[in-house]
């Protein structure tokens, strides 16, 4: 290889030594410089069934959450908010349903209220009857019977005025009588109706009903 000889070199000084070269300034490393941390994102997810690749369900699956099928079903598969409508119209039904049942027992209710409020109207009737027969009519008619006998004795009346006497009290009695076996059957039939005995001592002519 080809050197020039013909350029003037620089002689050096005698007694001084050559400096080192100063080594250049290194570059800023990176991995000194604090690297911020990141940070971690949050994902969410819903509640969800998985059903694998090797399982077979055979029959009715059902629930309330989210199901991802990777394997196979042989069945039904009942999951309520798939089938939101067919739901809803269900509910509907169903409210209808029982809005439906509450009239029929009201009715039911207002039936069986009118049917006790006649009964007792009869009963309040029929011993009414028997009340009047009892305190009223009977002792009239005996009063009547033993005047029309004193009169019979002294001769002031016959003997078919006496016998009438006799048969309307007779009559009387037996109206009495009457009612009397009238008032107990419409009691029966209030007892019935309410669906439960009542107690006399308490009421001592005729109950009282409320709604």
């Amino acid at each position: 290889m080809w050197k020039p000889t013909n350029q003037p070199t620089t002689p050096g000084r005698p007694g001084e030594p050559e400096r080192p070269a100063a080594p250049a300034p290194a570059a800023p490393s990176a991995a000194s410089e604090p690297v911020p941390a990141t940070r971690p994102v949050a994902t969410t997810t819903a509640d969800q069934a998985t059903i694998g690749k090797s399982l077979v369900i055979k029959g009715e699956v059902t629930g309330s959450e989210s199901l991802y099928i990777d394997g196979r079903v042989e069945g039904s598969i009942n999951l309520p908010w798939l089938n939101r409508r067919k739901h809803d119209a269900e509910i509907s039904e169903a409210k209808a349903q029982v809005s439906e049942q509450d009239a029929e027992l009201e009715a039911l209710r207002n039936a069986a209220f009118g049917q006790i409020q006649e009964t007792l109207a009869q009963v309040r009737s029929a011993k009414k009857l028997a009340d009047l027969y009892k305190s009223l009519l009977q002792p009239q008619a005996e009063v009547t019977l033993r005047s029309t006998v004193i009169a019979y004795e002294n001769d002031r009346t016959d003997f078919l005025n006496l016998l009438d006497s006799q048969m309307t009290v007779v009559d009387i009695d037996l109206a009495y009588f009457q009612a009397m076996a009238d008032f107990e059957t419409r009691f029966a039939d209030l007892e019935f109706s309410v669906g439960a005995p009542i107690d006399r001592t308490r009421q001592p002519h005729t109950p009282e009903v409320t709604k």
